[in-house]
């Protein structure tokens, strides 16, 4: 997949896919602790939906006040049939952008 390279080090990726898990949407203080909740609920639950497993994180957000974050911890699929109980899908849109986060980034 061809990318774009942005100021940021990160390099926008092309190529659009689906994706099912488990998804938080609140309050920017909940946050590090909602996905740390969510990851740990995923990860006992990945055998239900084979595949690789990605944190997403929506640009839902406000950009102004930063105060409501969109975050989904879920795996790629192929399609959206026989979606686990209590799960949701996402269309990754065809452009967007990957990026690591350093656990040291969500505890400092």
């Amino acid at each position: 997949m061809g990318g774009k390279e942005h100021g940021t080090n990160h390099k926008e990726v092309r190529g659009s896919f689906r994706a099912v898990g488990l998804r938080y949407y609140g309050d920017d203080s909940d946050v590090v602790k909602m996905a740390s909740k969510l990851w740990e609920q995923f990860n006992k639950r990945m055998s239900e939906v084979p595949g690789c497993a990605y944190g997403l994180m929506c640009t839902d957000i406000d950009p102004v006040s930063m105060e409501k974050w969109d975050y989904m911890v879920c795996i790629e699929v192929r399609n959206f049939k026989d979606i686990p109980e209590e799960m949701v899908e996402v269309e990754v849109p065809n452009k967007h952008m990957p990026f690591s986060l350093i656990k040291e980034n969500w505890t400092n």
